[in-house]
């Protein structure tokens, strides 16, 4: 959920760059705004952040320009700062300044400042966790006509996340942010649908489905209604298994404690994401955890530890690490990897592979970056692929390998 907060600042940024950029060249920009002129400073803050309306991209540049609007006290520029800020673009990043920009231009009335306040404090993003305090924000936003607002207001509405649950205006947030064409608004429209609170009406939750999977970012997804399938067909060892392992949305860069969090849940144990953060020592919230921090706070809430293994980046490590995952399913345990893009490229991501059906060519991981169910269906090419990091451990070679988890040992306790 956390790489959407700078979308619609970019939008915004954009139609005021053509638009000012259109009545004249960054020079001219440029005396206005040395004249006092916000909207030519915002203009060229957007211009040398993305390089656009005739100047070289100079983040550094940007970052000078919006500098300057906000001290004019201008919301949009607020904005944009903590976006920079957020994102490590022009000046180191921190989450707390982004915090507190945002703040400022969202206590200013600006909607997209509010949706990125409101962010900070669902993901625990720079401030203390507060479902409640998003929701709040999110409400301004969402009445300022925020439709990604919306959308996770909704879905806070639905769970019940700083908010009592509230079915009937979850869907009417869901519809509304589906007229405006976001996909995830689609999705959950679906999962209501197909549940028994939206009356198990199949066809309709399949038509929602399929309007979202127009989208590039859910035609991998799974549907409740794919694991529904998937865990109906008999489990028959080394050719196709299926764990029904819960669900939990993860807080800012804690893939790996949520990730470690649902797996003890569905062997049964108590587990919060925060709880094993806090216990995994040198790993500050905001951001990522080792997973031998994240060993060594299992070692110190639970009494075992899980036991890493590597495989190489290569055919014959895909082939044995996947032989491994399959036997370690067969005997009803997750298993936790990193994934990264299919280029070997970028940070890496953990999640926990709940599934396989060798006859589909499918496996199944639990992703606690996606909307519930939050299950993902991967073909074994595309898993061989994504499977890989090189920042995995605390003391890390940079070289890329398959690493997983064994979590079979918290039956053991």
């Amino acid at each position: 959920m956390s790489r959407l907060s700078g979308v619609l600042t970019a939008i915004t940024g954009l139609m005021v760059t053509c638009a000012l950029l259109g009545a004249g060249d960054p020079d001219e920009l440029r005396t206005k705004a040395k004249n006092g002129d916000a909207r030519a400073m915002l203009a060229l803050g957007y211009a040398y952040r993305d390089g656009t309306g005739g100047v070289t991209k100079d983040e550094r540049e940007s970052v000078a320009w919006f500098r300057r609007a906000a001290d004019l006290d201008n919301a949009e520029a607020y904005d944009n700062l903590g976006f920079l800020y957020l994102e490590g673009r022009g000046v180191p990043a921190n989450l707390a300044i982004a915090s507190g920009y945002f703040r400022a231009s969202a206590e200013k009335g600006w909607k997209q400042g509010q949706y990125n306040h409101g962010m900070d404090f669902f993901f625990g993003r720079g401030v203390e966790r507060d479902h409640a305090r998003a929701v709040s924000w999110w409400e301004s936003a969402s009445a300022g006509g925020h439709k990604r607002a919306t959308f996770l207001l909704g879905y806070c509405l639905m769970n019940g996340y700083g908010i009592r649950k509230d079915a009937a205006r979850a869907v009417a947030c869901w519809e509304s942010a589906s007229n405006d064409r976001d996909p995830d608004a689609w999705w959950m429209l679906g999962e209501y649908y197909y549940s028994q609170a939206g009356g198990h009406d199949v066809e309709k939750a399949k038509r929602c489905w399929e309007k979202a999977r127009e989208n590039e970012g859910h035609k991998q997804t799974a549907t409740s209604a794919d694991c529904a399938a998937a865990e109906a067909r008999a489990a028959v060892a080394g050719e196709r298994q299926f764990l029904k392992v819960p669900h939990l949305d993860q807080g800012w860069n804690l893939c790996g404690t949520t990730s470690a969090s649902v797996v003890l849940r569905y062997y049964g144990l108590a587990a919060d994401p925060e709880e094993i953060k806090r216990n995994a020592p040198d790993s500050p919230f905001g951001t990522g955890t080792a997973w031998d921090e994240i060993n060594l706070s299992l070692q110190k809430l639970y009494g075992f530890t899980w036991e890493l293994k590597t495989f190489p980046f290569d055919a014959k490590g895909a082939e044995e690490g996947l032989t491994l995952i399959r036997g370690e399913l067969d005997r009803n345990n997750p298993v936790v990897i990193d994934v990264r893009g299919a280029e070997a490229t970028g940070g890496a991501h953990t999640v926990a592979v709940i599934g396989y059906d060798r006859q589909q060519g499918v496996i199944y991981l639990q992703d606690t970056a996606r909307y519930a169910p939050g299950v993902v269906a991967l073909s074994e090419a595309e898993f061989i692929k994504r499977w890989n990091s090189q920042g995995f451990i605390s003391k890390a070679t940079g070289e890329v390998v398959r690493p997983l988890l064994l979590t079979g040992s918290s039956r053991k306790r």
